[in-house]
């Protein structure tokens, strides 16, 4: 086996990862070749330290519980933000039905009803297109927040405006 041959395998003789049959023709040039015996074996106090140690086969301390809880679930995220677009909804449609149905000038008029029925036709609608960009595109929630709430605002000013009508 020729000097050149064998350093390219140096690594692999000394991590012990050649055959049985490369090993023993490394084993017989180190005997016969006192170059590569002497490049091999030198007696390098770094790379003996750095061999000896088990540096490459530690894992850190507790490596699986910090990764686990920095491990973000998008649907998870996702769920509480539709929650939370969920209930400013139910709140701004109560107090717009509320705001409808007892107004001191029209009282529960049974026309009411009918605006109070198309504001939550309206509403649904908004809902479900609220929802349904959640589940089919990655809009930030402050997007969807705004764009819900713009057009609760309109759908509130409709009905508000329409109410004038019956004063």
């Amino acid at each position: 086996m020729k000097c050149l041959e064998l350093e390219h395998k140096f690594e692999a003789y000394l991590a012990g990862d050649l055959t049985p049959a490369d090993n023993l023709h490394v084993e017989q040039h180190l005997e016969s070749c006192p170059a590569c015996a002497a490049l091999l074996l030198r007696d390098d106090p770094l790379l003996d330290n750095l061999l000896a140690s088990d540096w490459y086969m530690r894992e850190a301390p507790d490596v699986t519980s910090r990764v686990m809880q920095s491990i973000h679930t998008p649907s998870q995220s996702r769920l509480m933000w539709v929650l939370a677009t969920l209930s400013v909804y139910m709140v701004l449609v109560l107090g717009g039905t509320g705001a409808l149905l007892f107004s001191p000038k029209l009282g529960l008029a049974a026309d009411v009803w009918r605006y109070v029925t198309i504001l939550w036709q309206s509403m649904a609608l908004v809902l479900r297109l609220i929802v349904t960009a959640f589940g089919f595109y990655e809009l930030s929630a402050l997007a969807l927040t705004l764009v819900f709430a713009l057009a609760t605002a309109a759908l509130f000013g409709m009905a508000l405006l329409s109410k004038e009508e019956f004063a």
